[in-house]
């Protein structure tokens, strides 16, 4: 990725490569010190799944899709 600052810019970047175990064990290490956010985009029920589904295939949602029961 060209011009990749994030890092620079206080981000903690946590990538696939190697052992899947890694990843999840940075993100775990975030989380217990408070540091890890996630943007939450939507919550649906999950009665709308297809809902759901249909904005995240738009590709112009910004965070995750949330479905709740």
């Amino acid at each position: 990725m060209a011009g990749f600052r994030a890092p620079e810019l206080g981000a903690i970047v946590v990538n696939a490569d190697g052992p899947f175990g890694i990843g999840l064990a940075a993100y775990a290490r975030l989380a217990a010190d408070g540091r890890l956010s996630v943007r939450i985009a939507q919550s649906f029920p999950l009665a709308d799944a297809a809902g759901a589904q249909e904005l995240s295939e738009s590709g112009h949602s910004r965070g995750k899709l949330l479905l709740c029961p």
